[in-house]
């Protein structure tokens, strides 16, 4: 299989048919498929972000997992502010720290999945009119240029459950936390169940 159709294949099972109609509503088959996660391609690096919001201790957690095309971790990295944030901004924040994550790792080929369909939208029609993420999207355009090869893609809830989880962990932590080549059991079984989903799908 050449990259290029292994990555036309990847971007279609994640997208369906968004590409005839970008803001048509998902259909059954669309949803199923968007419900699990799955490796990317050879040779690219697949990142999954999320962010966790706690109105009532006013502070806010983002999450973020790479892995390579075996579906093992290579760096997740996790934070929080205090602040009563948007939940579109934040993801959008995630986001760009993705892509700066994967800039300052020399990565070249990357794969960057969140469950902001919205985001996706306006990515994809490169449109950064937007009052709220104007400004992001911007910088989010501009970073992904950076990269050989670089493609973002929805995914529901339920396939982006180690970011998710990650998220909802930050939300107490005090300082940023990075792990590499070493990670807590909680995270490694979280990606090792995505891993068995995964593979009974094929």
């Amino acid at each position: 299989m050449t990259t290029n159709k292994a990555i036309h294949e990847w971007l279609e099972y994640e997208n369906g048919s968004r590409d005839e109609d970008i803001m048509k509503e998902t259909s059954e088959v669309e949803d199923k498929k968007d419900n699990s996660w799955k490796p990317p391609p050879k040779g690219y690096i697949l990142m999954n972000t999320d962010v966790g919001l706690n109105i009532q201790k006013r502070r806010v957690g983002g999450g973020i997992i790479t892995r390579k095309d075996d579906g093992s971790l290579i760096k997740a990295w996790a934070a929080s502010e205090s602040k009563l944030g948007e939940p579109e901004v934040e993801e959008a924040l995630a986001i760009r720290q993705a892509l700066n994550i994967a800039k300052q790792n020399g990565w070249r080929k990357i794969m960057i999945q969140f469950d902001c369909k919205r985001i996706i939208d306006k990515i994809r029609e490169k449109n950064t009119e937007d009052s709220n993420i104007g400004v992001m999207l911007f910088d989010i355009l501009k970073i992904s240029q950076h990269f050989a090869e670089c493609y973002f893609s929805f995914i529901k809830r339920e396939g982006n459950c180690v970011a998710h989880q990650l998220a909802k962990f930050a939300i107490n932590l005090i300082d940023e936390i990075v792990w590499k080549d070493s990670f807590p059991d909680w995270l490694n079984s979280l990606a090792r169940r995505d891993i068995g989903a995964s593979a009974t799908d094929m």
